[in-house]
């Protein structure tokens, strides 16, 4: 019988590797904490549930260790911020249970944080938007002082900082919305980073998605580019295509085998519209959100990374499929519902966009349950917007 694998996570993330990995017979174990992670669905996995991590990490970390004292040294694969952190943190522990690539603490602690991945870049010549770390309220009269804006603020790490209204980021228009911000929010100085916007957003964002072996060799590569956001310009990706951009290759393959890293990994950058210079946005120390379209154009990162930790000879992946495209139905239909808003969109253009997507979230003709499971939910937070809206409105009369 093959060697396991167990992923931690079951959203979309969770469940482009769950399907990577079980297409090809891995037994995969699926880690989930909350109800509405559809891959738990899936029919290339067993899911199970464990304590949350934000909750108790120690409690996370025996049951964690005891799903795989069950089975052969399985393979590990984090899917968010949060589940790498814990890797790395208790490295020690999980090593003898589990077999796991990920780079040496130091490096991934500041790939992880947004200010450390700005150090690095600047360490390596790496191109970065002006940013700033604001620690107190002078702080952020001197970068209201000195930037451009709009400007975005985004929380340090992704799991940690609970930022206002459970968004991802904020984008602000002027020196005084700044300092109005920290004004209203100052539990997020110190926690939070400032940064200047190149002039890029919806279809100007591109993703780099890799696998690096032990000894920082690249064993896969694929390039995407962001279509639509949601937020638009600033949040994830709701519709993305594969597009191979030979600078982006080099230039990131040359910045992490500088840096030593080693594991999957994900680097975004943004293309000033203007001069057509790139620079580095942030990067994330796992797989991508969307890395079902890396392996529907033909490099399956989450299974070369399998097959380099039980040791199995190398594969060289065919190149990439280019023009492919992927989409997260719901995510696209709140961002293009959110641009109508601000201007005239032709409905014909956008179902046209998305009636050529050939890679998808949750759709898949071989494991049919994950997506008729987010149908139901999508129905449910649709039903309970209109509901919200008309018995508000029933309120407000009275």
């Amino acid at each position: 019988m093959a060697i396991p694998a167990v992923v931690l996570g079951l959203g979309v993330n969770g469940l482009g590797v769950v399907r990577a990995l079980g297409r090809h017979g891995v037994p995969v174990v699926g880690v989930h904490q909350r109800d509405e992670e559809a891959g738990r669905f899936s029919r290339y996995c067993r899911a199970v549930t464990v304590s949350p991590p934000a909750r108790d990490r120690r409690a996370f970390l025996t049951e964690l260790i005891a799903l795989g004292s069950r089975r052969e040294r399985p393979v590990l694969f984090p899917t968010s911020d949060e589940y790498v952190q814990i890797l790395s943190d208790f490295r020690e522990e999980l090593s003898p249970v589990f077999r796991f690539n990920i780079p040496d603490a130091k490096t991934l602690e500041m790939i992880i944080t947004k200010h450390g991945t700005h150090t690095l870049a600047e360490r390596y010549g790496m191109p970065i938007p002006a940013t700033g770390y604001p620690q107190t309220a002078e702080d952020v009269r001197e970068l209201a002082g000195r930037f451009r804006f709009p400007c975005l603020v985004k929380p340090v790490d992704t799991f940690s900082v609970q930022f206002p209204q459970e968004a991802k980021n904020a984008v602000l228009s002027s020196a005084l919305t700044l300092e109005q911000f920290y004004s209203r929010y100052p539990s997020l100085l110190g926690r939070t980073v400032v940064q200047e916007i190149i002039r890029g957003g919806d279809g100007a964002v591109f993703m780099c998605a890799a696998y690096f072996d032990a000894h920082s060799q690249v064993r896969g590569f694929h390039i995407g580019r962001k279509i639509r956001q949601y937020p638009p310009d600033y949040g994830i990706t709701s519709l993305g295509e594969s597009v191979y951009v030979e600078e982006l290759e080099h230039l990131t393959v040359k910045f992490l085998q500088a840096v030593g890293y080693r594991g999957l990994i994900g680097v975004e950058y943004v293309q000033d519209r203007s001069t057509g210079a790139m620079y580095l946005l942030e990067m994330n120390a796992r797989s991508i959100y969307y890395n079902r379209l890396p392996t529907d154009c033909g490099v399956n990162l989450a299974y070369l990374a399998y097959r380099d930790a039980i040791g199995a000879v190398y594969e060289r992946p065919v190149r990439q499929r280019e023009g492919v495209r992927w989409l997260d139905f719901l995510h696209d239909l709140g961002s293009f519902a959110t641009t109508r808003r601000q201007g005239p969109t032709a409905w014909s253009a956008w179902l046209g966009s998305v009636i050529g997507a050939r890679s998808f979230a949750y759709y898949d003709p071989r494991d049919l349950k994950p997506f008729g499971f987010s149908l139901m939910r999508a129905a449910a937070l649709i039903i309970g917007k209109i509901r919200a809206r008309v018995f508000g409105r029933k309120g407000g009369g009275r």
